[in-house]
């Protein structure tokens, strides 16, 4: 997935992050398998230290109080 193709949004308790690229997606809470496929768009919206691999994307999908949607084509 690239920041073209995807949605993205995360919820968390003092943000909100959206990147949208077609209205029409299909869009699904992601899953920790998710991580390597999101990671970039994850380290494009994201301000702090980017993630430098799928785990650390992973504990991100995982976090309680945290939703990460996702689009795939």
């Amino acid at each position: 997935m690239t920041a073209g193709q995807a949605v993205l949004r995360a919820v968390v308790p003092h943000a909100i992050w959206m990147m949208k690229s077609r209205s029409d997606a299909d869009v699904r809470v992601l899953v920790p398998s998710d991580a390597v496929q999101a990671i970039e768009l994850y380290n494009e919206l994201t301000v702090g230290p980017p993630a430098r691999g799928p785990d650390a994307f992973e504990t991100v999908i995982s976090h309680q109080g945290t939703q990460v949607f996702g689009s795939f084509e």
